[in-house]
């Protein structure tokens, strides 16, 4: 599907670079917002640096026409905070453009680290429409395979370089979306790319490619085996035995429902985001429609065996439970986007890329579809399952990095960073994974490659004889994989040292002073601080540097700011003038902040709170103003059931064997009340029990037939409009609402909008949503946007009866505009 992120998320093919900088707060800085209490919450501290945004503008390096919103923020044990902010331009996006905003504890003004290099100054109206750049991005790619569709344009600032406005021109292609960005003055193509991220370099075997959801013969059913619409999933721990992993416990989920015997175990994790691994059929189709779910009766899944389909399923859902898990346990991260939703594993896939066309060599991640893919091997290295651990550890982690510095992969050395880091965090869940049959080592891929040769080498990268070991001027220029070698190198270096060890043997560059290395853990603290609080786009290794020593001050100082100095000097990365001394060693607990939290009345809660100690002494967690009926053990881990909806702060502490102590808080909130369950009233709102409670037009509710008819979750939803002519659709539920007064109600659903008319200013075709008598909000053809988006409406309803909740699409008659609406929702605040 069509989303905004790409636009961020992917870069030009560009020869210049922007570079990041630091600027440090002066005496000429603008009087700062007030500031908040010590240890903010997330929430607080993206809301301070929201309020604070007028008065570092000269710092931001802000032209007349900026405006900036606060996208993410990560809180230090100290109370430092670090807010990640995005720049539009006179109303345009602005890729390469992003700045972090870092506040001292108690909220005073310290430093903005800048993408850009100075401030913005261009027109903004383009000199070839939105037709002519489609036209020419088409002719610039002639023979790419095109799924069914249209292609969507957006007018951006390109600031990853010299800035200039550009066309973005989305094109829908097989597993994802081509985007090609065309210079919006000369016409001039400056790049183009897939967002799609994958373990290996290049293509793979070439083969034809199997229509979207062909139908295997060796394809599981869908789960519930029948048309009874299934009921109250539960959670369940099952056996498998994976090709890559071995024999190992493997989250499932089932439905009761006492019509259909036996039970129907699937591939689930309601304890990870309820992840989901689906067989693709050997397609090019990664999304719900037209892949299946993997399903079992006894709950022991697969032989192992290569020709099992189940196998790989078995390898790549055990993969994402580990890496989910590692980022929680580790670094305190609650999924991909840190926000607790799990993403999606399709296995059995072929990829297709413009370059290569199709393949099943490789592994890949895509942030269109949030989800990972894995091919089956082959190629021209005969590769078995592409499904080992530090594979799928790799491929999340390439979610992780678009969610936080968002390293352009096509921009010089930036891609270079993006590819290390996934290989970075790929070898890290490996090693927390500590499975006998998937052995943690420093190689990439090893498993997969069916030889003794892996993919890449952190020790000595060079060994393969194309990855690059040691930073020179110009690295940036190779394929992404290969320049990854200099970071990969370094965070070998900084964790195991340099000369020969148990792991391999890694020289310095340039006859650089041999290094001790740190340990795993401490080393990958300090990436993953540098990539959330100091690393932006267009990153460089010289940039990395300097971030990575303001990471290693910011959780440790001392010895370990000092190794990660002499670990870049070991890759031949020099001295810069930005960067800082290191600090006197830190002494105090790190406490991680897990981020805002949000429970539902009368669902369990279990959460760990993570803390490390720089000297390793022993610490008691302990807790106050938590939601009632939640408590913490003195180990940091939160359990319970919420007896009480509302809004909480809680103060969570941390204190050492001296009696040190470090706070901070978490915001949390309880929806639902005692008298107002169930948390939603609408029955069957994602479709998947078909027309079921919906009273609708004749073919409104049903199955996806392409990209801009999917659900947004699930194999069914409703579509109002798309008819070319004049034509209304209704889609209607009688909700009953309880007898006790629950305050205000919000309707709920997720809704795509796709039109192919051309205004910008008139609302030809209309989406009325209704409950009862009230008019709740309304959407037209001006509301297009790429893939789904979740509207909420807050409404007073009459309580103790039932009223009507009501869609209605109205077109006029000629170009079509289609609402493609699912999972819709009536529920307390």
């Amino acid at each position: 599907m069509f989303r905004s992120r790409p636009l961020f998320a992917a870069a030009a093919l560009l020869t210049a670079v922007g570079t990041a900088t630091l600027t440090m707060a002066g005496p000429a800085a603008a009087q700062p917002a007030p500031t908040p209490a010590a240890s903010p919450t997330v929430q607080e501290a993206m809301d301070h640096a929201t309020q604070d945004l007028s008065a570092q503008r000269a710092a931001l390096r802000a032209a007349p026409g900026d405006a900036f919103t606060a996208r993410t923020a990560v809180v230090d044990a100290d109370g430092t905070s670090h807010v990640r902010v995005e720049r539009t331009y006179h109303g345009l996006k602005v890729r390469g453009g992003e700045a972090i905003l870092h506040y001292r504890p108690g909220g005073g003004f310290k430093a903005v680290t800048n993408a850009l290099d100075s401030q913005l100054s261009l027109a903004v109206t383009p000199a070839l429409d939105a037709a002519k750049a489609t036209s020419i991005a088409a002719g610039a790619f002639p023979d790419v395979v095109r799924k069914a569709g249209f292609s969507a344009t957006e007018l951006f600032v390109d600031a990853a370089a010299q800035p200039t406005l550009a066309w973005d021109v989305a094109i829908p292609i097989p597993g994802g979306i081509l985007h090609v960005f065309v210079d919006a003055l000369t016409g001039a193509v400056r790049g183009s790319d897939t967002g799609l991220r994958t373990i290996a370099a290049g293509g793979g075997q070439a083969r034809p490619a199997k229509t979207e959801g062909l139908v295997h013969p060796n394809a599981p059913e869908p789960p519930g085996g029948g048309t009874t619409p299934p009921c109250c999933e539960q959670g369940s721990t099952g056996t498998g035995a994976g090709y890559h992993t071995g024999k190992v416990a493997l989250a499932s989920a089932y439905q009761l429902n006492s019509v259909v015997v036996p039970i129907t175990y699937y591939l689930k994790d309601r304890t990870r985001g309820g992840h989901l691994t689906r067989d693709a059929l050997d397609a090019t189709n990664n999304e719900n429609t037209g892949t299946v779910t993997f399903t079992d009766s006894d709950n022991y899944w697969s032989t192992g065996a290569m020709s099992n389909r189940a196998s790989a399923a078995v390898d790549a859902h055990y993969g994402a439970a580990v890496t989910w898990d590692f980022y929680k346990n580790v670094l305190g991260r609650n999924g991909i986007k840190n926000n607790g939703v799990g993403a999606r594993s399709f296995v059995h896939y072929i990829f297709y890329d413009p370059s290569y066309g199709y393949f099943t060599d490789n592994a890949g991640w895509n942030d269109d579809c949030f989800c990972m893919m894995y091919g089956d091997g082959g190629g021209p290295g005969n590769l078995p399952l592409v499904t080992a651990i530090d594979v799928a550890g790799h491929e999340m982690s390439h979610g992780v990095t678009s969610e936080t510095a968002n390293l352009n992969y096509n921009l010089s050395e930036a891609g270079g960073l993006n590819e290390s880091t996934s290989d970075i965090f790929g070898t890290l869940v490996e090693f927390h994974a500590n499975n006998a049959a998937d052995a943690a080592d420093y190689k990439i891929g090893e498993k997969i490659t069916g030889a003794a040769t892996p993919l890449r080498w952190m020790d000595d990268p060079d060994q393969d004889g194309v990855s690059k070991s040691c930073w020179y001027n110009g690295v940036g220029g190779v394929d992404p994989h290969y320049s990854s070698g200099v970071g990969n190198h370094f965070f070998y270096t900084l964790a195991v040292g340099s000369g020969m060890s148990a792991w391999g043997n890694s020289p310095t560059c340039g006859g650089a002073p041999a290094v001790t290395g740190i340990g795993n853990e401490k080393a990958g603290r300090i990436w993953y601080q540098a990539l959330s609080a100091y690393m932006v786009s267009n990153e460089t290794y010289a940039k990395a540097r300097v971030s990575t020593i303001n990471a290693a001050n910011d959780l440790y100082g001392g010895v370990e700011c000092e190794a990660v100095k002499a670990a870049w000097a070991a890759v031949a990365v020099p001295v810069q003038a930005s960067e800082a001394a290191c600090a006197p060693a830190q002494t105090l607990p790190l406490l991680t902040n897990p981020g805002n939290r949000t429970s539902k009345l009368g669902t369990a809660v279990s959460l760990q709170l993570q803390a490390v100690h720089p000297l390793s002494e022993a610490l008691t967690f302990a807790a106050t103003g938590l939601p009632a009926g939640l408590t913490m053990s003195a180990s940091g881990l939160v359990t319970g059931t919420p007896t009480q909806a509302g809004f909480t702060i809680a103060t969570v502490t941390v204190t050492d064997v001296s009696s040190n102590v470090v706070t901070t808080k978490i915001t949390w909130l309880v929806t639902g009340s005692s008298g107002c369950m169930p948390s939603s009233w609408v029955k069957n709102g994602g479709f998947e029990s078909q027309s079921n409670s919906w009273t609708a037009t004749a073919g409104v509710i049903g199955q996806a037939l392409g990209s801009y008819n999917s659900p947004h979750d699930g194999d069914w939803r409703a579509k109002l409009g798309g008819h070319n002519a004049v034509h209304t659709d209704t889609l209607s539920q009688s909700v009953p609402m309880p007898s006790v007064n629950c305050g205000t109600a919000n309707i709920k659903y997720w809704v795509w909008v796709t039109t192919d008319e051309t205004t910008t200013i008139s609302q030809f075709d209309k989406l009325t949503v209704k409950f009862g008598a009230t008019t709740a909000g309304t959407l037209s053809n001006l509301d297009e946007q790429r893939g789904y988006v979740q509207k909420t409406y807050s409404i007073s309803p009459a309580w103790n009866a039932s009223s009507t909740l009501l869609f209605t699409s109205v077109e006029d008659s000629s170009q079509l505009t289609r609402f493609v609406v699912d999972d819709v929702s009536v529920e307390i605040p």
